[in-house]
């Protein structure tokens, strides 16, 4: 069972990139009474319209009302491209009439926490922020892949997911396993801290 961080809104539409973790979302997600469709947004990379094709195909067979946002803009010098996509989809989605929900995950929590520390700081990633809600944050992947193979539920893997050049994926790939050698109880302590969190709120009302 997924156990949610936060309440799901009475409306609300999740933030689908045809990626495993976002797909498990929707299956989720998507027979809750307050469903009102997925967002996608295409990067205008190859992939992108891989996942594009790959989820208005998904969408049609399954009467999801799919609304689509495509990247035509050149990324300014100043940022990065993970910087440019982040900023871009955030617009996206604090545009939107309902809440977005997002996908991530408790080793996306990890990863944020492990990078915002290396900068002086480690940080959560919001349960909230804007019109975006992250009710996942405290999910393993490992249950999402469960998920994935017990569901049957299909995705389009990015390649870039395995690309060293951001550095997200080597924080993923080379510096959380290492992590673990040390403390192989890191995503409690996070997951741990979350909850901490929720609580606060909750007694602070």
């Amino acid at each position: 069972m997924i156990k949610l961080l936060c309440k799901i809104p009475d409306n609300f539409y999740v933030a689908v990139s045809g990626g495993q973790d976002s797909m498990v979302a929707l299956y989720f997600l998507k027979n809750h009474k307050g469903f009102r469709g997925i967002i996608h947004c295409n990067h205008g990379t190859n992939h992108s319209d891989e996942a594009y094709n790959f989820l208005k195909k998904h969408c049609n067979s399954n009467m999801i009302r799919m609304t689509s946002y495509f990247l035509s803009a050149g990324r300014p010098k100043d940022k990065s491209i993970e910087q440019y996509w982040h900023e871009w989809r955030k617009s996206i989605f604090n545009q939107q009439k309902y809440p977005v929900i997002t996908a991530h995950h408790l080793g996306d929590a990890v990863e944020w926490w492990l990078m915002s520390s290396f900068h002086g700081q480690g940080k959560l990633i919001p349960t909230t922020s804007g019109n975006v809600i992250r009710p996942f944050l405290t999910v393993k992947k490992s249950k999402i892949q469960d998920w994935t193979e017990r569901k049957c539920i299909k995705f389009i893997e990015d390649p870039s997911n395995y690309s060293r050049k951001h550095d997200r994926n080597l924080v993923r790939h080379d510096i959380i396993p290492l992590v673990k050698n040390v403390n192989p109880g890191i995503e409690k302590v996070i997951s741990k801290k979350y909850f901490e969190q929720t609580e606060n709120k909750t007694n602070a009302l």
